[in-house]
């Protein structure tokens, strides 16, 4: 077949499907960095299964990382684990009770003075974890120093930001 027996559009057509063809290959390939192993596939869950969550496997995992990049010694990381646990427990439940009333204020048809209620809740929680912060805080100072408070404090972000990514990436 040659190419000047051609119309003009059947030339279109051919000289984009022949551009076009690069492109579609390409995207049909998974991106791979150099150097970085492909991921192996995983089996989607069945419908209505969920992860497991083993909360002791996760308690000595973010210890060990915790204690790891602070530069705790053996002694200080058992003075600061139970404090920083306590403190993480209590917290939590804060952050739940401020949630519920939240989410309480915003189900159904909540009036505008059950809704001002709420938001002076969430208020006060909010001020109750800013002093049980302070008080925390103080108390893993007087443990293991400002230094090591601070870096176990951005070890348990980035300890948190790791697992979270971890969770994102095996979903996909």
């Amino acid at each position: 077949m040659k190419l000047n027996n051609l119309t003009p559009l059947r030339r279109l057509l051919l000289a984009l499907c022949l551009l076009l063809a690069p492109v579609a290959m390409l995207q049909a390939q998974p991106m791979q960095r150099p150097g970085v192993p492909a991921r192996q596939h995983q089996p989607a869950r069945q419908r209505g299964q969920r992860a497991t969550f083993d909360r002791e496997k996760f308690r000595q995992d973010i210890t060990t990382y915790i204690a790891r990049e602070a530069s705790l010694t053996h002694a200080e990381a058992k003075a600061f684990f139970p404090v920083f646990f306590e403190w993480k427990e209590k917290a939590r439940d804060l952050q739940h009770k401020r949630d519920r009333a939240l989410r309480q204020a915003a189900k159904g048809a909540a009036s505008e003075k059950d809704c001002l209620r709420a938001l002076k809740q969430v208020k006060e929680f909010d001020k109750q974890m800013q002093r049980l912060n302070e008080h925390y805080t103080d108390r893993l100072v007087q443990l293991v120093g400002a230094r090591k408070c601070v870096k176990a404090i951005n070890a348990e972000h980035h300890f948190g930001r790791k697992m979270f990514k971890q969770m994102t990436d095996k979903k996909k």
